[in-house]
């Protein structure tokens, strides 16, 4: 009828942060088959968004800039989805964001990123880091008591090893957390899709990869079955219409 409006893929499922705290508040990690597949997804498809080009060719130089366990997304089929690029970093874009405007969420922010610098897409890369951090440990790693403790700790890269706060994490699956958590940009993963690779095929015989059916059968468990009716059954267009009416 002349009007706007915007047309979403309908997603029937759960951000991976509530997921989280959904394992938590039943006293439990998830396990890290899961956390693993989760994080190897959402790696592959910020890689995808990193490597974009125009038309011509040309890379757009995108940076997600706010990677955090919300915009993470599982659907109860078992995909995972990267949302919200709403403060994404693009060459091409007509308004360029100036250097010294700090945008996303301190806790999972790069330090060069909180200090505003230019950022890379390997600030993308340690916020991965850290939301894998938290997946494994259920604590978030520079959670302080305000905003400029949390700024400080990041900047002194000051967290508490995974290994202390979860046993069982093994040495190889820390050195990933680690690598993609370092300080300086050049000492962590060069691309998203080298860190997929480092959770994919570098932990190989030490943690199995969950399959997408397992991952969304965990998630159905989780959150039980009426929540899994109540995401999944989608109202006809009629439907909708009368309760509008």
């Amino acid at each position: 009828d002349g009007c706007y409006y915007i047309c979403m893929e309908y997603l029937a499922g759960e951000d991976f942060s509530t997921t989280l705290r959904r394992a938590g508040r039943k006293r439990q990690y998830t396990p890290l088959p899961i956390t693993l597949r989760v994080l190897i997804d959402a790696a592959r498809g910020l890689h995808f968004a990193h490597d974009f080009t125009s038309e011509t060719g040309q890379p757009l130089h995108i940076v997600h800039r706010d990677i955090s366990p919300s915009n993470l997304y599982v659907t109860y089929q078992g995909q995972v989805k990267v949302l919200d690029f709403g403060i994404a970093k693009a060459e091409s874009r007509l308004v360029q964001t100036r250097t010294g405007v700090v945008k996303g969420k301190y806790i999972y922010m790069a330090p060069e990123q909180a200090q505003g610098q230019e950022v890379d897409r390997r600030s993308d890369v340690f916020s991965l880091g850290v939301s894998l951090y938290e997946s494994l440990t259920n604590v978030r790693p520079f959670a302080r008591e305000n905003d400029l403790a949390v700024l400080n700790a990041l900047l002194q890269g000051d967290f508490v090893p995974p290994s202390q706060l979860r046993r069982d994490i093994p040495p190889e699956l820390e050195a990933v957390v680690l690598k993609a958590m370092s300080l300086r940009p050049e000492a962590r993963y060069a691309t998203a899709a080298d860190f997929a690779d480092a959770l994919e095929h570098g932990l190989k015989g030490k943690v199995p990869v969950a399959s997408h059916k397992e991952l969304g059968e965990y998630l159905r468990g989780l959150f039980g079955e009426e929540r899994f009716t109540e995401r999944t059954r989608v109202p006809t267009l009629s439907t909708l219409t009368t309760q509008s009416a």
